[in-house]
């Protein structure tokens, strides 16, 4: 079976890779430690950390190009990061019906190694579209069936790119360790966690995610807007916002196109202005009191609850879901 070794690409040549290093806190420090986290510095700026998670914490892909005999181990690997994460971060493009538009990575097949292509929106959201390529070998290998060592090995190189796009560079763990890298670099420890790994998959089994890639992601997620500080960027409105409570940060969204009228009196909170003091009154105080307004998005806290988005007079704002009875 054809090996794959995965890398990072930037669709911008003039940007370089300035610097691995994580994001601090204090809980768990010494396991986020354990993992580097993609940086990227351009001429004179240095921005945050490279991730495709978008300003709702969510990654949105879509794998259609690959085909339906593909699609259950995309979303294995998917579902296996989002399960040891504790939340739904890579969330498939139905599952949240999003446009072609509002995809955050695309998965498609290529002739050459497998990999994660990371392009501008690494610098922050909503500028391009990221890629995993994916090898025709491997996706052959894998069409033996669930099971077997060719489909293991497939869902674990997609889990693997899945961990690039996340924020992860490769480390010493079981999912983001790299043989070729291990051996260019002469890291006898990422050498001993990649061959551990294949023989894992080779026998069927798919390892575990480390505890330390799951803090590392979290410490991302949580810290959204020290990644998205881009002046006046939308994503760093939303990706800040607080909901419910300071800590009431945004887990997830579903795009809707409804027309519905306010009928209930909540907190209003309002995008255009700091992400750290965004409330800007009630529903009365705004007189906006039985207003038909058109909402595109379902917004939902890290508490489960709900939100609408929507827009009147050029502002957008954000309301209790609740309020529209």
């Amino acid at each position: 079976m054809k090996k794959n070794f995965s890398r990072i690409r930037s669709l911008f040549l003039i940007a370089l890779i300035y610097s691995i290093g994580t994001i601090s806190v204090d809980a768990k420090s010494a396991d986020i430690a354990k993992t580097p986290i993609v940086d990227y510095y351009y001429p004179g700026i240095l921005y945050g950390t490279a991730t495709c998670v978008n300003e709702y914490g969510t990654i949105i892909y879509d794998s259609n190009s690959l085909g339906e005999t593909y699609q259950e181990a995309v979303n294995e690997a998917a579902q296996s990061w989002n399960q040891s994460i504790g939340r739904s971060v890579i969330v498939e493009k139905s599952s949240v019906n999003a446009a072609d538009n509002q995809v955050d990575l695309v998965l498609q097949s290529t002739d050459g190694d497998s990999y994660a292509d990371m392009g501008y929106s690494g610098f922050g959201w909503g500028n391009s579209t990221n890629r995993i390529f994916l090898n025709k070998a491997a996706l052959n290998d894998a069409s033996s069936g669930k099971g077997t060592s060719g489909y293991v090995q497939l869902v674990s190189t997609i889990r693997h790119e899945m961990g690039h796009t996340l924020g992860l560079q490769h480390d010493n763990g079981s999912v983001m360790a790299d043989l070729y890298d291990a051996q260019v670099s002469n890291n006898q420890e990422m050498l001993d966690a990649a061959q551990k790994t294949a023989d894992s998959i080779s026998k069927g089994i798919l390892p575990a995610v480390p505890l330390f890639n799951k803090y590392a992601i979290l410490n991302i997620l949580n810290n959204r807007d020290k990644i998205y500080y881009l002046n006046n960027h939308r994503s760093n409105q939303i990706a800040s916002i607080f909901l419910d409570s300071p800590a009431g940060k945004i887990s997830g969204v579903t795009f809707i196109d409804q027309t519905v009228e306010i009928t209930g009196n909540y907190n209003l909170y309002k995008l255009s202005l700091s992400p750290r003091d965004p409330y800007v009154g009630t529903i009365s105080s705004n007189n906006l009191m039985n207003r038909t307004v058109s909402v595109t998005e379902d917004i939902v806290s890290i508490y489960g609850q709900h939100y609408y988005l929507f827009e009147i007079d050029g502002e957008e704002y954000i309301v209790n879901r609740r309020a529209f009875g």
